[in-house]
This record gives C-alpha cells, sequence and structure tokens, in this order.
C-alpha cells in the first residue's frame, strides 16, 4: 500500500485517477501559471465504427480543453485544463 505522502490522485472531468503511469507538476517563481504533464492509458478500447485505428473523441477521457486537477499528497497542486493530448501505440496494440 503506498504512502499517502506519495500518493498523487488526478480529476480529470470530474472522474478520478490513481492509476496513471507518471506525473510531472512544477511551478516556477516568475510564472503565473503552474505547469503539468501525465501519462496514462485510456481505460476503455476506443475503435471507430469501421474498426480502424482511430478513436472517437467523443469517447476520449482525456483531451484538450477538459478540466483536470492533481492533487498531490493530498494537497491540491494544479488545477487546469488540458491543453494538449498526446497518442503513441506500440507493435502490439492499434487502439
Amino acid at each position: 500500500m503506498p504512502k499517502p505522502q506519495e500518493v498523487a490522485v488526478l480529476e480529470v472531468n470530474g472522474q478520478k485517477f490513481e492509476d496513471w503511469e507518471s506525473v510531472w507538476v512544477q511551478q516556477r517563481w516568475a510564472d503565473s501559471f503552474t505547469y503539468f504533464r501525465f501519462t496514462a492509458a485510456e481505460r476503455d478500447p476506443i475503435i471507430n465504427k469501421r474498426g480502424g485505428p482511430f478513436p472517437l473523441i467523443a469517447k476520449l477521457q482525456f483531451k484538450p480543453g477538459v478540466q483536470c486537477t492533481i492533487d498531490l499528497a493530498g494537497q491540491r497542486a494544479v488545477s487546469g485544463y488540458i491543453e494538449t493530448r498526446q497518442v503513441a501505440y506500440d507493435a502490439k496494440r492499434t487502439a
């Protein structure tokens, strides 16, 4: 069981995620905003109606414009919106 002081929780569009792969948060002294990024796998397979590898944007959990908060060790570190979605595939997964 993880220690509470080491837990990061992402809340995206009202849904909490604790099974992320990585979380990165940076507050810069001179900037009025916080930088963040995270990596996570989509929970549901997403395939278009023709069975191709292109996802249906309506089913994506992480997409630009969606509200996101990140809590680190129970403290709110970031509250903002996802700006960019970067997708990666490997040889064994096509969707």
